[in-house]
């Protein structure tokens, strides 16, 4: 380490300002890791963020003959010139490698501030991890230091994850080559569902599941039905408590793979759809034609909607168990050949059956990754995501009991772009990479507390994150990359 400068004037406990010595203004950069010695007799280790170039003799707004000099092309005297960077500090380095503890002690002016740089022992990772227990995040470093790996405490991985950024800065990569390896290495079971079918599914192999392969369950498949047939045309209360749709459930019954099992294909399931509700309906509606009538209307308007690609989506025979009882390490859902109703019916099958098994309270030890997130669970759900959102909070607040880690990718953070308050508040964990403009007021709720600028993460270069949360075992987001395709 090398010494770059001292503390300025206006520090606290929390912050300083470091006053960079001539000579390392182009050596000294946002996002270093510092050292500061303070004189008070104990070190400080600290991140530079938020530069400023200043001479006084060059302030603009009044006159100044060394503003009015450099009109004409002169080089005004930088006598008056200083550089510095504010620092956020991270914590008080603590005796014997213990690690950081909260700095409660004014930083005084004038202490040196000391570059730490890679091979220095010990590293500000190891400063900062000290005797937690962690993971090293495989693939990861810090930004520009590659020997510096990027630690996750060990206690939090079930604490459930976010990883946020537009189109394009590297989220799946982040995905697949740090967090799913992390979970693996943590002897976690991974399961992803990939929404696109492009992010996953072509590097995972035999590894991969055909969405049209699992089998759904008895609710998930009459709300499916449904909700392809247009509820029938009934509206408010009257989807879910009508004469129709107890007619559907009671043909979907108990034990819907007994039905399927039994049918030649899906032109024979849904010709025996159609005979069994009509049927169904002239009992009900007994000595009332008007009544069968309006109903059958009702019936047969939504019915012609339904087609045999419909039910070939509800004729899997994998089932939500053994799709988990089967997995060991990492498995594939790809999701690309249906619409979105039938991936959300999927989910909550899967959801469902996660639920019951951790209401029976075993432990799964599994990650769940949702790639797209807002498709699960977007700000305003309705529909099918309603019921997908509302899963997704009851997973997440069982989940860190039971060791399941919901790890959920969005493009947004929040508002029409992003997902569900509810579900956020829960993802304890967050990447941040690129964000979109819509997401400034957002990203400065969560980092412009640790002196990071919003703005800085409209141009963050693809496959650079800030890291924060309780997996980090640092209180300041740390800035990280990874080294895709490796």
């Amino acid at each position: 380490m090398k010494k770059v400068g001292i503390v300025a004037s206006d520090s606290s406990e929390e912050k300083a300002v470091g006053l960079l010595q001539e000579g390392f203004e182009s050596d000294v950069r946002a996002e270093d890791l510092v050292l500061m010695k303070n004189r008070i007799g104990h070190q400080v280790l600290g991140v530079l963020r938020g530069g400023a170039g200043i001479d006084e003799s060059l302030k603009v707004g009044t006159y100044r003959p060394t503003i009015a000099f450099a009109k004409k092309g002169g080089a005004p005297s930088g006598a008056r010139e200083t550089f510095s960077f504010s620092v956020q500090v991270l914590g008080s380095v603590l005796p014997d490698e213990e690690g950081l503890g909260k700095n409660r002690t004014i930083i005084a002016p004038r202490s040196d501030i000391m570059l730490l740089e890679e091979g220095d022992k010990p590293s500000p990772l190891d400063m900062i991890v000290g005797k937690k227990e962690v993971q090293w995040i495989p693939q990861a470093h810090y930004e520009d230091r590659p020997s510096w790996p990027i630690p996750a405490e060990s206690r939090y991985l079930n604490y459930h994850l976010g990883v946020f950024g537009s189109t394009g800065c590297g989220k799946s990569f982040l995905a697949r080559f740090s967090v799913i390896p992390m979970f693996l290495q943590a002897k976690y079971r991974v399961l992803v569902l990939d929404w696109s079918g492009v992010d996953y599914s072509p590097y995972y192999g035999v590894k991969v599941t055909r969405i049209g392969d699992v089998a759904l369950d008895e609710g998930a498949v009459v709300e499916y039905l449904a909700t392809k047939m247009q509820h029938f045309g009934y509206h408010g209360t009257y989807r879910s408590d009508n004469q129709i749709m107890a007619e559907l459930q009671d043909f979907v019954g108990e034990d819907w793979q007994t039905t399927v099992a039994g049918s030649k294909g899906p032109a024979d399931l849904r010709s025996a759809l159609h005979t069994a509700i009509l049927a169904g309906l002239q009992a009900a509606a007994g000595n009332k034609p008007l009544v069968l009538a309006g109903w059958t209307r009702n019936f047969e308007r939504g019915f012609r909607r339904l087609k045999e690609e419909h039910l070939r989506v509800v004729m899997g025979k994998k089932t939500a168990e053994n799709l988990l009882s089967s997995l060991k390490d990492v498995s594939v859902i790809d999701m690309h050949e249906v619409g979105t109703d039938e991936k959300l019916s999927f989910f909550t099958t899967l959801a469902n059956h996660l639920t019951d098994l951790m209401d029976s309270g075993q432990e799964l030890k599994l990650a769940l990754v949702i790639d797209e997130g807002p498709q699960y669970c977007p700000w305003e759900p309705k529909g099918l995501q309603w019921e997908a959102t509302e899963l997704i909070k009851g997973m997440c607040a069982l989940g860190r009991k039971h060791k399941l880690s919901v790890v959920m990718l969005s493009q947004g953070i929040s508002g029409d772009i992003g997902i569900n308050a509810a579900v956020r508040r829960n993802l304890n964990t967050q990447f941040f990479g690129r964000i979109h403009p819509l997401d400034m007021m957002e990203a400065g709720n969560w980092l412009s507390p640790y002196g990071i600028s919003p703005d800085d993460l409209l141009s963050m270069e693809p496959g650079h994150f800030y890291y924060s949360g309780r997996m980090n075992p640092s209180p300041i987001p740390l800035l990280m990359t990874f080294k895709a395709g490796e």
